[in-house]
């Protein structure tokens, strides 16, 4: 539970994003936690189908602050290409018609977990003991 006064002040700022909306980003708060904000931020109007959607995959950059410096998992890069075998950036099951922008999406989310270290390839085993608690 939030102190009284951080309870304050986070309801305020949540009244003035939600009378104020910036473009391109929306969000509600948790209704069972206050402390938690769940937002949505749209990128550039830039189109991500190719022409020949649905039968190559939407062209999917993930993007985090510090202007790519951050790297918060081991399958997106600093550049932003995002390593699935759904996208055709990784070895695996590839795209097909039958896939939807939906199954992308929940394809990057099942990425995000607390321990994303074994989520790469490379690492599916950890090969020295603490390696994976080193880098999560």
């Amino acid at each position: 539970m939030a102190p009284p006064k951080a309870k304050y002040r986070i309801k305020r700022d949540i009244k003035t994003f939600l009378k104020c909306l910036p473009y391109g980003i929306t969000g509600v708060p948790d209704e069972s936690d206050l402390k938690l904000f769940h937002a949505l931020i749209i990128g550039p109007d830039k189109n991500p189908f190719p022409d020949d959607y649905p039968l190559s995959p939407p062209n999917v950059r993930f993007m985090t602050t510090g202007g790519g410096s951050v790297r918060l998992h081991p399958n997106p890069y600093a550049s932003g290409k995002v390593c699935r075998s759904l996208l055709g950036t990784w070895p695996g099951p590839s795209w097909s018609a039958a896939q939807s922008l939906s199954s992308v999406l929940i394809s990057i989310q099942s990425l995000m977990d607390e321990n994303p270290y074994h989520n790469e390839p490379v690492h599916e085993k950890e090969r020295e003991p603490g390696a994976a608690n080193q880098y999560n």
